[in-house]
């Protein structure tokens, strides 16, 4: 019976030891979400239809060169002050790019264009995140609230072929705002089928330089122009597949032509004051803004004067309701809710968000000055960390005066307060690293809030405040800065944090 009884004992210690075990190999797959960009093809479903985008040709090639003959256009215009020939001229020359791309005016597919993958194949890869990673492929230029539809369906099918529990989620840029319509309105499905999420560089809450020139408010910084253009065309093969690069080559393009006439600073504002109401809202409405995507990147305070610019009739706001619609719902749906749901949504879901900073904007918008990646603001890819200025540090009063308990969240070269962030214990900020940067090293931090129980304390490798140089693969912790950095005295980053 001894002998039985023992058997009996060890059997059931083996059962408990295997289902331990079983319990901590218990793997989530993940399915990453690409930014805006990916491959479109004329045939929805169909690999081998034309392939529409990209094109294959360098975009901002095509731009520049399509807009050399307007140089004197543009000279007649500055002489006789009549600015609709070059405006025609320009508008001629850069939407035929992108004819092949564009929306119909309720922002959906005016033919059967889209993406060319099997919605229903699942393929793991073990490249990069060692619990297999599949693809959520989408048409990045809809609304992301049509998208987080499509992206139920995707979990299902993930967990219905890999017969895991739940799936856990990696959204990078625009497919933040994917993510973050997903976790909004479909939060029961997120709750019983999501894991854990990582929400990296999101554009969740807008980008100003995408508002900013939707809504046609185009402000020239003459200190910081010619140093921008410089760092701008020596550095854009790093931010070669975003679609904003595209934008801004036309207005690089546009200025350096200026710039050919010997115009001064006030000259080029004047330029593009006499030519935006023109060409503006005619270029919008036939390239980038007849995606309900890029109007998901308009940040709330531009979004009406962005609307009332671009669809600048009666006529044309009826006509691009459906458009008009899906961005107002996407607004004030998850925009404004953003926060809010990440922060509920966080005691079901294992929620992470990885930010970047210290780096310049293009100097020809409103704030210009705000710290970035280069293209998106920091507070709002951080879900409102408070901030300095781009190349100060936050002001000796606003340190002083914080609790000490959260001066913990205080980066060491004092430009970032993280307290303020919705969850301040699980964000964490890349330094020098471009919005398109996305090297191994982010890899394996994403890995490891993947699979450990981290946050940023917990893991000397990855604190909170991380340092990448513009084409380094490694990212180190960052240190107090050896240089003199201005403290920013700007009263606005004491009320950044209550935004």
């Amino acid at each position: 019976m001894k002998k039985l009884l023992s058997l009996i004992l060890a059997l059931l210690m083996i059962f408990a030891c295997t289902s331990v075990a079983f319990a901590a190999e218990e793997k989530y797959p993940v399915i990453y979400i690409p930014g805006y960009g990916s491959d479109l093809y004329a045939e929805k479903g169909n690999i081998k239809s034309e392939l529409i985008y990209p094109t294959g040709a360098d975009v901002g090639a095509i731009v520049k060169e399509a807009i050399a003959p307007c140089l004197k256009e543009l000279a007649l215009a500055i002489a006789t002050g009549d600015y609709d020939k070059y405006c025609d001229e320009l508008y001629n020359a850069v939407h035929p790019i992108y004819e092949d791309l564009v929306l119909a005016p309720d922002g959906m597919p005016k033919d059967n264009s889209g993406r060319g993958d099997n919605p229903n194949s699942v393929h793991l890869n073990y490249s990069r995140f060692s619990h297999g990673e599949t693809f959520f492929a989408y048409d990045w230029r809809l609304s992301p609230e049509y998208c987080a539809e499509q992206l139920v369906d995707r979990i299902d099918i993930v967990l219905k072929k890999t017969g895991a529990k739940k799936v856990s989620i990696v959204a990078r840029c625009f497919a933040g705002n994917i993510l973050s319509a997903y976790l909004q309105n479909h939060s029961d499905h997120a709750k019983a089928k999501v894991n854990d999420a990582v929400l990296f560089i999101p554009s969740t809450e807008g980008i100003n330089l995408i508002g900013a020139l939707f809504a046609g408010k185009i402000d020239i910084v003459a200190e910081n122009l010619d140093t921008y253009a410089e760092s701008f065309l020596k550095y854009e093969e790093i931010i070669e597949d975003t679609a904003v690069r595209d934008l801004v080559v036309v207005l690089v393009s546009i200025l350096e032509q200026a710039k050919a006439l010997n115009l001064g600073t006030d000259a080029l504002q004047k330029l593009v004051d006499n030519i935006k109401d023109n060409l503006i809202p005619r270029l919008v409405r036939r390239t980038y803004g007849s995606f309900p995507s890029f109007w998901s990147m308009v940040p709330t305070e531009y979004l009406e004067d962005a609307i009332a610019f671009v669809y600048n009739t009666p006529e044309l706001q009826e006509e691009y309701k459906g458009t008009i619609d899906k961005a107002r719902s996407y607004n004030s749906n998850v925009m404004l809710n953003a926060r809010n749901c990440i922060k509920d949504l966080s005691d079901d879901i294992d929620i992470s968000v990885i930010s970047k900073y210290n780096l310049p904007l293009m100097p020809i918008i409103p704030d210009c000055d705000k710290n970035s990646d280069g293209t998106a603001e920091t507070i709002y890819t951080s879900f409102g960390a408070t901030v300095s200025d781009f190349g100060k540090t936050l002001p000796a009063d606003y340190i002083a005066s914080m609790p000490e308990a959260n001066k913990k969240y205080l980066s060491a070269d004092e430009q970032i307060d993280a307290s303020t962030c919705v969850l301040p214990d699980e964000t964490w900020f890349i330094k020098n690293s471009y919005h398109d940067h996305f090297p191994a090293s982010i890899d394996k931090l994403i890995e490891a809030i993947l699979t450990t129980d981290i946050d940023v304390f917990s893991n000397e490798l990855y604190p909170q405040f991380l340092d990448a140089a513009v084409t380094a693969e490694t990212i180190v912790p960052v240190e107090k800065s050896e240089t003199e950095v201005t403290p920013d005295d700007d009263e606005t980053n004491k009320t950044e944090k209550e935004k």
